[in-house]
């Protein structure tokens, strides 16, 4: 990871770039950073995240159901 090219934003944000070589990699990484990280690009890497983020809380609402 470089270091940030941009300020922090107005809420404390920070823009950052980084290269991962798998996508699949690149997706369990960004879910370890848990709400602190947010996928702004490649769309594709943003839709696996997002769908791998419903899947984890679909598991755990049938926990407590």
């Amino acid at each position: 990871m470089r270091s940030p090219k941009y300020p922090p934003d107005a809420d404390g944000w920070v823009k950052v770039e980084m290269q991962l070589d798998v996508e699949e990699n690149a997706c369990s990484y960004v879910l370890s950073f848990g709400p602190r990280i947010e996928v702004l690009a490649p769309p594709s890497l943003r839709t696996a995240v997002i769908q791998s983020a419903k899947a984890l809380l679909a598991v755990y609402q049938a926990v407590e159901e």
